[in-house]
């Protein structure tokens, strides 16, 4: 895992070369920032190729003027759930997919450590860790070995107070 900060918002491009450095990808490096699947909050849905998300937990409500799915549990006595399901159907056997997850987290509080875990059918499992209130860029590496689906699934863990989910994108490599 390897996690660095930025002053503003990296490309594809810039990030494909940061990862290739940690696992020796070989991708090829795109001419154009395009991608080939893309959700938000207010677009959770792509009928082509099938791409959808579904949000868990009752903490989630939609802050459509930021277009982020938003999950709130700061102190609360019974805490609940935070996670969701990215699925993206159809997919290539054998390829190998970089499927990034930009959100906003908070921890529960000044010092806590919060935990952001990402899980994926087609790869290992990630924690992310962060302080205070970050914006986070979350990069995972997807290779199916299956042509039905890849299922990745990001939960708030221990020290989350909030998290906003802005936008997925899914890209054969």
């Amino acid at each position: 895992m390897r996690s660095s900060e930025s002053a503003r918002p990296i490309s594809t491009a810039d990030r494909l070369r940061q990862l290739d450095e940690v696992i020796k990808i070989k991708a090829p490096i795109p001419i154009f920032d395009l991608t080939e699947r893309t959700l938000t909050a207010q677009a959770p849905y792509l009928a082509s190729p099938l791409s959808y998300l579904d949000a868990l937990g009752r903490s989630w409500s939609l802050g459509a003027e930021n277009n982020s799915l938003e999950w709130a549990e700061f102190g609360a006595p019974d805490a609940r759930y935070g996670g969701i399901e990215f699925w993206f159907r159809n997919v290539t056997a054998g390829s190998t997919n970089l499927v990034s997850i930009a959100v906003t987290a908070g921890a529960t509080g000044q010092g806590v450590i919060g935990n952001l875990q990402v899980r994926s059918s087609a790869g290992p499992a990630q924690t992310f860790q962060f302080t205070g209130f970050a914006d986070q860029t979350l990069d995972v590496i997807a290779r199916p070995t299956d042509e039905f689906a890849v299922l990745v699934i990001l939960e708030a863990g221990a020290g989350v107070g909030y998290l906003a989910f802005h936008e997925v994108t899914y890209l054969t490599l």
